[in-house]
């Protein structure tokens, strides 16, 4: 299951935010190791949206 998780983060990080929020609800374990495939493959422009969302996963970990 984490595999998958992560292969939907990698699948999904040419699509919206939404997409990683969806990724949030339904795997939010894994989502960190998705977030990391997603920034190796992302463009500057999408970083800063990654970013944004990395820091919403810790505020719903805590």
């Amino acid at each position: 299951m984490p595999a998958l998780c992560a292969l939907n983060a990698f699948m999904n990080e040419v699509q919206t935010v939404g997409s990683l929020l969806y990724l949030q609800l339904s795997c939010h374990t894994e989502i960190g190791l998705g977030m990391r495939f997603i920034k190796r493959m992302s463009s500057e422009k999408d970083e800063i949206l990654v970013r944004s969302e990395t820091l919403r996963t810790k505020k719903v970990r805590a």
